[in-house]
């Protein structure tokens, strides 16, 4: 009796989700990209603390204390790491 076509309007959904998530996709990869690149900063501030020359007795006692210290700030930076992993992994799936 009838015939819809409803062809056009499925096309047009489909086309508006692979446009979301293909939106997803890229927000998760940014937000791993901006969470690398604060790892980065972070482990290059202690990399630079550790390798300054100290000029005084003070400072290099400072530098001994920071490297003692430096276990729990690298225990904080692995769980940022495993955080910044799964959002890699999320991508991965996709």
């Amino acid at each position: 009796m009838f015939k819809i076509n409803n062809n056009d309007p499925r096309d047009k959904y489909a086309g508006k989700y692979q446009q979301i998530v293909q939106k997803e996709i890229q927000l998760i990869a940014q937000k791993a990209k901006d969470k690398n690149f604060f790892i980065q900063a972070q482990f290059g501030e202690i990399i630079t603390k550790i390798t300054a020359e100290p000029t005084t007795i003070e400072e290099l006692t400072e530098t001994k204390k920071y490297i003692a210290d430096c276990g729990m700030e690298i225990e904080k930076q692995k769980r940022e790491i495993d955080k910044c992993m799964g959002f890699y992994k999320i991508c991965d799936e996709f």
